[in-house]
């Protein structure tokens, strides 16, 4: 079948409009859909944080003092005169009491000196007597009677030169004490200085330690603790002293705990710690991960005040365990952030997400 020219312009055209009629309903489509949209916002979105809220609950604290036993008193025992050691009246690491013999030196001439000045003091005081007769009858000068005076008390100090002489050949303890080392030997000649023992105070015996600066305000006398040796030893002290100078190298102050060893179970020189137990602060517990510094190189935590406002607070660490660490300085209660701490800065409002959690979990 043919087809005529005139029905295939037909097709055409009718294909042409329909074309264009399609054409303008599609570019007034975008039209219509912009009508209908809403200029969008250009305010940020706030950034999300997760935070916890803190409850603070009474913390005691425990200070631990890293130091060494020791004796309270540690004596050289020295000659005061001269002399040959005769005797060693102790041994080494016996306990004696006050008073006792350590040392005795040869008497050599003393004793003949103390007779020579009792001869002469006895002289002297009969010449003494005699002047002073002669003086009260009016036969002797005044002069005569004062020189034998004189004489009379040369003669007396004499003698109790001699004495004192006599007694320092005997080298007693001067207090109860442990004999620690005997440098003495018999037969040896000992000078004036020379030493004939070394003796120690045992009991009671002392933990010394350093401080910190941190820490010392937070120390007083009368405070007890329990000191632990190396050797695993126990024993309860009593702080004495604190320093109230810190050391110039360290900046530390020495401490002093005195602990009864009437056993003298307890030795000198060895390494031991102190715990002692503070008075109980207001503290709170979480994460070591959830600590931060700023840019002063201060410790603290990044927080969420009230108007959602991310607050810096520093804080002081008081104890670390696996629960966690205990820290002061936060207000009683905190919403302290827990996620996302990184990404935030001191003063930026965020749009904090609490989680449902235990305190310091």
């Amino acid at each position: 079948m043919r087809i005529k020219g005139s029905h295939i312009w037909a097709v055409a055209i009718t294909l042409a409009i329909g074309g264009w009629l399609m054409s303008g309903q599609m570019l007034k489509e975008p039209a219509g859909k912009g009508d209908t949209q809403t200029a969008p916002s250009n305010k940020p979105a706030l950034t999300r944080v997760q935070v916890r809220l803190l409850h603070a609950e009474p913390y005691k604290a425990q200070l631990v003092i890293r130091g060494h036993t020791e004796t309270p008193a540690r004596v050289k025992v020295q000659a005061q005169t001269s002399g040959q050691v005769v005797e060693l009246a102790v041994r080494k690491g016996q306990f004696v009491k006050k008073g006792a013999l350590l040392c005795r030196l040869d008497m050599g001439a003393r004793q003949a000196a103390l007779t020579e000045a009792q001869a002469a003091l006895a002289q002297a005081r009969l010449d003494f007597s005699a002047s002073a007769t002669l003086a009260r009858q009016g036969f002797s000068a005044r002069t005569t009677k004062a020189a034998d005076k004189a004489r009379l008390d040369r003669a007396m100090a004499a003698v109790a030169r001699a004495r004192l002489d006599i007694g320092y050949t005997r080298i007693t303890a001067p207090f109860d004490g442990l004999v620690e080392d005997l440098p003495a030997k018999t037969g040896a000649l000992l000078r004036p200085g020379g030493n004939c023992a070394s003796m120690i105070v045992p009991d009671p015996m002392l933990f010394v330690g350093r401080v910190s600066e941190r820490d010392v305000g937070s120390l007083a006398p009368g405070m007890t603790g329990t000191v632990t040796l190396v050797t695993g030893k126990t024993a309860t002290g009593t702080l004495r002293f604190i320093s109230p100078s810190a050391e110039a190298a360290t900046r530390t102050f020495k401490v002093e705990m005195v602990m009864d060893n009437a056993g003298h179970r307890l030795r000198d020189g060895v390494t031991a710690r102190a715990t002692v137990s503070l008075k109980p602060v207001m503290a709170q517990r979480f994460s070591p991960a959830l600590l931060v510094l700023n840019d002063a190189g201060e410790l603290g935590v990044r927080t969420v005040t009230a108007n959602d406002t991310v607050r810096f607070v520093p804080v002081t660490l008081l104890a670390e365990n696996p629960a966690g660490v205990w820290v002061s300085g936060l207000p009683e209660t905190t919403y302290l952030i827990t996620v996302g701490q990184g990404y935030v800065a001191d003063g930026q409002r965020v749009a904090p997400v609490t989680e449902m959690a235990e305190n310091g979990s």
